[in-house]
C-alpha cells in the first residue's frame, strides 16, 4: 500500500539523519551602487538615510545575502563604508571616534549628523566597517548605537560620539529584510554587479549504493535489491526572504514572515534495480533505510542569519507472497521541470508551486526464473533547508521527491499449451507494474533539536505517472543435462508409495548431482531418484511441497511434456527453500 509522502517524512528518517554541514563565514561587500550619493542625487555619502542595506557574499561562489536595516522616526542609519575613503583613523575601543580626511566632508558631516542632538530620544545607528574595528567582529562589521555627538575637532576634523557598541545586532533588527541567494532587487546593477546572478545552487548529483539492501532472510525468504550506477543528478537553486518584527514597546525583535524559494536545475535520478527471490515468505515483509544523508555548503552572517542545508536519499519496500527463486529486473529513471518552482512560506499560508510534474523513463524488465508475489519499492530524496536567525529562531523548509514508487505483482504460470501468449513455453511469469509519485513541501519551526511542522504542502501526486505494464514472460529452462546420481548422494531404501529422496549438503556446483537450471537463485540441496513408473511430475511436486512450474524450472532436461525415467534424478528443493 503506497503511504503519503507526509507520513514517509514523520518517521524521521531523513529527519534523524544528520550530516556534517561545511558552513562558510560570508565577508562583508560593497558594491559601488550601495554608496547612496549614487541613488540620491540629494544625498551625500555622510548623508543619514531611513533604510540602510548590507551585503555580504560567499568567497568561495555566487552566493550573497543582503541585510535592510529599516528606522523609525527618532532613528536613522548610516555605514562608515559609505564614505570610507574620507576617513583617515577611526577609533573603536570605548568611545567611537572618527578623523577625515578633510573639511569639506567633516563640515557635510557635522550639517547631517547633528540631527541626533536636537531630540534626547534621538539615536543613530552606526555600521563601522574600518580596518582593525571589523576585524574584531565575527560578522566584519560592527553596529553602534549613537546617542549624540560630543566634540566636533574642526582643527583636526574629528567627530567623537556619545555611542554604544551592541553585542548583538538585535537591538537594530527591527523591521530589517533579509534577502539571501542574490543581489538584491533594490541595489542597482552596475560595473561588477552584471555578473551576480542567483546563488550558487546547492548541488544534489551523488553516486547510490549498488548494495542498495543487502542479501536478508526474513521469515523464510532471502531477499537482496542491487542498483549498478544508481545516481541522482542535478541541483536546486535556493533564494529566500525574511521579515522581521518591528519593534515596539520594548517587545523582543523577533521573525515575521519567512519565504524560501526552491527552482530544479537538472533534478532526477537513475536506477537500475535488480531484485533476487529465494524462498517462500510466510508473512509481510517491510523495511525503510537511508541510503546516504550529505550536508550540502551552508552559510553564516555571525550574529544575524546561518543557513545549514542537508540533502539525503531514503528508501523502502514491502514484500508479500512471495514463493519461488528468481531474479527481477527494472530499470527506471526521473527527471524534474527546469521551469518548476516552489516557494515555501514559514506560515503555510503563502505556500505555492508551479510545474514538479517528472518525466519518468523505464527500461525493459526481466525476469529470470518463476517467481510469484507483490513487491512495493519507493526512494525519497529530500532537501532540508535549515536557518537559525539572531542566533536563537530555528526555521527551515524541506521538500520530499517520493519517485519512483513502484508496484510490481509477479505471478507464476504453467500451461501445456503455452504459459503466454505467442509462446510455446510452459512455464511464464505474470508481470504488472506501476509507477507512482508523491512530491510534498513542508516548513517548520525548530527548538532544541525538534522540527515542529507548521504546514504540509502536496505539489503534485500520481499514482500512475506512466501507462501500467501488464506483460507475461515465457520462461524456457535452458537445457543443461539431466543431472544424475553419483556416489556422493546416498539412495534410499525403494518404495511404491512415493519417490526416492536424497538430501546431499554440498558447496554451489562442486559435488553431483548439481544444480539443472543455470538461472537458480541457489543451490541445489533435496534430490528425488525416480523409481516408480507411475509417478508424475505433478505427483513429485505434490509431494515435496513445491508448485509445478517450480519443478520444471529446476530440472529444464524434463521439457515441457514433463516424461520422467526410471533412475531419473530431480531437484526437488534448493538451500535457500530448507
Amino acid at each position: 500500500m503506497r503511504r503519503s509522502v507526509f507520513a514517509l517524512a514523520a518517521l524521521s528518517l531523513w529527519q534523524s539523519c544528520t550530516a556534517q554541514v561545511n558552513i562558510e563565514t560570508l565577508v562583508p561587500y560593497n558594491p559601488p551602487s550601495v554608496d547612496v550619493s549614487k541613488r540620491d542625487a540629494q544625498a551625500t555619502a555622510v548623508t543619514l538615510q531611513d533604510a540602510l542595506s548590507l551585503i555580504w557574499k560567499s568567497q568561495k561562489g555566487s552566493t550573497f545575502v543582503n541585510v535592510t536595516l529599516n528606522t523609525g522616526d527618532t532613528e536613522l542609519v548610516i555605514s562608515t563604508e559609505n564614505f570610507i575613503d574620507s576617513l583617515t583613523d577611526v577609533q573603536c575601543q570605548g568611545d567611537l571616534v572618527l578623523t577625515f580626511k578633510d573639511n569639506a566632508t567633516f563640515q557635510d558631516a557635522i550639517a547631517n549628523w547633528s540631527w541626533v542632538n536636537f531630540h534626547e530620544n534621538r539615536t543613530l545607528v552606526m555600521i563601522n566597517n574600518w580596518g582593525a574595528c571589523a576585524a574584531s567582529s565575527a560578522s566584519g562589521r560592527q553596529p553602534w548605537i549613537v546617542h549624540g555627538v560630543d566634540v566636533y575637532d574642526e582643527q583636526k576634523f574629528i567627530v567623537n560620539f556619545n555611542a554604544t557598541l551592541l553585542s548583538d545586532w538585535d537591538s537594530v533588527m527591527s523591521g530589517a529584510v533579509i534577502e539571501f541567494g542574490s543581489i538584491p532587487s533594490t541595489s542597482t546593477k552596475r560595473g561588477d554587479l552584471d555578473t551576480i546572478g542567483q546563488a550558487s545552487p546547492l548541488g544534489l548529483a551523488y553516486s547510490l549504493p549498488q548494495d542498495f539492501f543487502g542479501a536478508s532472510t526474513n521469515n523464510g525468504l532471502n531477499f537482496s535489491i542491487n542498483c549498478l550506477g544508481c545516481a541522482t543528478t542535478g541541483s536546486m537553486e535556493i533564494l529566500g526572504k525574511i521579515v522581521m518584527n518591528t519593534n515596539s514597546s520594548g517587545s523582543p525583535i523577533g521573525v515575521n514572515s519567512i519565504s524560501i524559494n526552491a527552482t530544479p536545475k537538472g533534478l532526477g535520478a537513475n536506477f537500475d534495480l535488480e531484485f533476487g527471490f529465494s524462498g517462500t515468505l510466510g508473512s509481510g515483509w517491510s523495511e525503510e533505510w537511508n541510503l546516504i544523508t550529505v550536508g550540502l555548503a551552508g552559510w553564516t552572517i555571525p550574529g544575524i542569519l546561518t543557513l545549514g542545508p542537508q540533502f539525503s536519499v531514503d528508501a523502502g519496500f514491502s514484500l508479500s507472497g512471495i514463493k519461488g527463486a528468481a531474479q527481477v529486473g527494472v530499470g527506471i529513471g526521473f527527471t524534474i521541470p527546469d521551469s518548476s518552482s516552489a516557494l515555501l512560506g514559514i506560515d503555510g499560508g503563502n505556500s505555492s508551486s508551479q510545474g514538479w510534474v517528472p518525466t519518468v523513463t523505464l527500461g525493459t524488465p526481466k525476469v529470470s526464473v518463476q517467481v510469484s508475489g507483490q513487491l512495493e519499492l519507493y526512494t525519497q530524496l529530500g532537501l532540508d533547508v535549515g536557518l537559525t536567525v539572531l542566533n536563537k529562531y530555528g526555521f527551515g523548509a524541506g521538500i520530499f521527491l517520493k519517485v519512483p514508487d513502484v508496484e510490481i505483482s509477479l505471478g507464476a504460470l504453467f500451461n501445456t499449451q503455452g504459459a503466454c501468449a505467442g509462446s510455446a513455453d510452459v512455464l511464464g511469469v505474470r508481470f504488472d507494474l506501476s509507477v507512482g509519485v508523491d512530491l510534498g513541501l513542508g516548513v517548520y519551526t525548530e527548538a532544541g533539536g525538534k522540527k515542529d511542522w507548521q504546514a504540509q504542502t502536496t505539489i503534485y501526486e500520481n499514482n500512475n505517472i506512466i501507462k501500467p505494464i501488464d506483460k507475461c514472460f515465457p520462461i524456457d529452462p535452458a537445457p543443461s543435462g539431466t543431472p544424475s546420481a553419483s556416489a556422493s548422494s546416498t539412495k534410499a531404501p525403494s518404495s511404491t508409495a512415493s519417490p526416492t529422496v536424497t538430501r546431499t549438503k554440498t558447496a554451489t556446483g562442486t559435488i553431483t548431482p548439481t544444480p539443472t537450471s543455470p538461472g537458480i537463485f541457489s543451490i541445489c540441496n533435496k534430490w528425488v531418484i525416480v523409481e516408480n513408473t507411475t509417478s508424475t511430475c505433478q505427483s513429485i511436486a505434490d509431494t515435496y511441497g513445491i508448485t509445478l512450474a517450480n519443478l520444471l524450472a529446476w530440472n529444464p532436461a524434463l521439457g515441457s511434456a514433463c516424461k520422467l525415467t526410471i533412475g531419473q534424478s530431480l531437484c526437488v528443493g534448493t538451500q535457500s527453500l530448507f
